[in-house]
């Protein structure tokens, strides 16, 4: 072989590797891009951030209603029904009166000694309050008769029994009202008429020695107490009073412990 032929050989050759060299790399690229393409890479999900959950916003609180306060020493008209305990308080000259009644019956020259038990009764009354502290009232009071035992003394004749005392009070007075809540302690003065109504009989009751006598005359009253309201229009009312007589019924004073429920217009 000649020289020339050998290097054309070889020089065929080098271009043969060459060229082998180049389309496999070609090759090899295009693989690679066809990699690329067909199967991309993933790009990881973008996971959303939770919205934050709305807070319900509380409801506005209320603001209570204002109560109106209670009234209780409005101006007004009041009514009231209730009951009475009277303590006798007569005067020792109350045995003369009886004496002297006993003498107009036909019994001259007794002397008696009187053994006076207490009485219930009823009382009533209407008011008008004119100003926060003060109320004029008329008041009524019933006392159904401080049973008594007539004892003669001398000349000794035996006792007198089934004696009856009966009382009617009816007088004005101003009443002080202290405080003006729904508690209001009082004090109250003022001045009337009293009756006496007495029915004597003897010890065997016989009709033709029984007798009755009637006694009228001015009063005193004054005392004090306390109102409770249980609402704006009700309310309870206790006191105590001393009935302080004068005149024909002057030895008849009696202590009046009362009671009741009124109502305020």
């Amino acid at each position: 072989m000649t020289m020339g032929r050998t290097v054309a050989l070889a020089a065929a050759m080098v271009l043969v590797s060459v060229t082998s060299a180049s389309a496999r790399d070609d090759i090899e690229g295009e693989i690679q891009d066809d990699v690329q393409y067909d199967t991309p890479d993933e790009v990881p999900e973008e996971v959303p951030e939770e919205a934050p959950q709305e807070v319900p916003e509380a409801a506005p609180e209320e603001e209570p209603e204002e109560v109106e306060e209670a009234d209780y020493s409005r101006n007004g008209i009041y009514v009231g029904l209730g009951g009475s305990y009277g303590i006798e308080a007569f005067d020792d000259d109350a045995d003369v009166e009886i004496s002297s009644l006993l003498a107009s019956l036909g019994y001259a020259g007794l002397d008696v000694d009187l053994d006076v038990d207490n009485s219930f009764g009823m009382n009533g009354r209407v008011g008008y309050r004119f100003h926060p502290h003060f109320s004029v009232e008329l008041k009524a009071e019933w006392l159904n008769g401080f049973d008594t035992d007539v004892t003669e003394v001398a000349p000794v004749m035996g006792p007198f029994t089934n004696m009856e005392l009966e009382t009617w009070v009816i007088t004005g007075s101003m009443k002080a009202h202290l405080l003006t809540g729904r508690y209001q302690p009082y004090l109250t003065a003022g001045g009337g008429v009293m009756t006496v109504n007495i029915d004597l009989k003897d010890n065997s009751n016989r009709p033709r020695l029984s007798g009755a006598e009637r006694f009228t005359d001015f009063t005193f009253r004054f005392g004090g107490g306390i109102d409770a309201y249980a609402t704006e229009n009700i309310l309870l009312t206790v006191g105590v009073d001393y009935v302080l007589p004068q005149g024909n019924v002057s030895d008849y004073d009696f202590v009046s412990i009362g009671w009741g429920i009124e109502y305020r217009f």
